[in-house]
């Protein structure tokens, strides 16, 4: 560190001599801790799925070069903590950290084989390592962002006739975005997609509710029919399952996205249909 050094060399023209520069790690001194042990101002020993460590530009690095790491556990150890500078102290064998951090080491155990990804110089007043996991908004709160009931069409569009399909379909709303700013983490922001994932359609007739990957369309290609035997007006419903995917963004850039497993619903969106029974009718003609 510059200034360190900087301070050293006026000593040593001020006294004459050097003062020893902190030594390497030594486990056996009060001031560094071996094992995997997390100190409370830390937070808790483990974090699952994607993590941003405060300050720590690397780790986003090696994050971004990780395929697959939504299933993945994070530890922070401590290696050394730090403590006043005219007592013994531990930098975890490198003058990396300023006088009063913690340097830790941050772990990423992927199928129970730890992998030492970076090193972290904690400041007191820094927030702890965070993933997705703890700020991803519960189901409850997802599902506010979903207000609107899908509108329903049929084709053909007047009375529909028993005995012959009739092709349903609902507009596709698009997706639902919003960014916010996580609490605590300077320019730390999350950002969630919300878009429907599939249809569930009750026709009203006492027949079984069809699920759908996709919203259905006019006649010929949609791909939702149905056909009523009876005649009568039937209230037909369709509710449209929403899934999210969260993508966290740090200061070094945005940690890849994942795919939340809940889903939440919409309001069921319904059509009253009207069916009616075809008759041939026997014309008259000349002989």
């Amino acid at each position: 560190m510059r200034w360190l050094a900087a301070f050293l060399l006026t000593l040593t023209l001020l006294t004459g001599r050097a003062t020893a520069a902190p030594g390497a790690c030594d486990p056996s001194a009060t001031s560094c801790e071996s094992g995997p042990v997390v100190t409370t101002t830390v937070g808790t020993t483990s974090y699952s799925g994607l993590l941003y460590v405060p300050g720590d530009e690397h780790v986003f690095d090696v994050q971004q070069r990780a395929d697959g790491c939504a299933g993945c556990t994070w530890e922070t150890v401590v290696i050394c903590s730090d403590v006043a500078p005219d007592e013994t102290s531990c930098l975890g064998g490198e003058d990396v950290c300023d006088w009063g951090d913690t340097y830790l080491e941050v772990r990423l155990i992927v199928g129970g084989v730890v992998q030492d990804l970076s090193h972290w110089c904690r400041h007191p007043s820094d927030p702890p390592p965070t993933g997705l996991d703890e700020h991803v908004p519960s189901e409850a709160e997802l599902q506010k962002l979903v207000t609107t009931a899908p509108t329903m069409h049929a084709d053909p569009p007047g009375p529909l006739l028993a005995q012959l399909p009739a092709f349903l379909w609902a507009d596709d709303p698009g997706p639902v975005r919003t960014v916010g700013a996580v609490p605590g983490y300077p320019g730390l922001t999350l950002t969630l997609v919300l878009t429907p994932a599939t249809w569930a359609w009750d026709f009203g007739d006492g027949s079984p509710v069809r699920t759908t990957a996709d919203p259905g369309g006019p006649y010929p290609g949609g791909d939702v029919r149905h056909t009523f035997h009876a005649t009568g007006p039937f209230t037909v419903g369709v509710t449209e399952e929403w899934r999210a995917r969260a993508t966290l963004t740090t200061p070094f850039g945005a940690l890849p996205s994942r795919d939340e497993p809940r889903t939440v619903s919409s309001p069921i969106g319904r059509e009253r249909l009207t069916v009616r029974e075809a008759r041939a009718v026997l014309i008259g003609g000349s002989s």
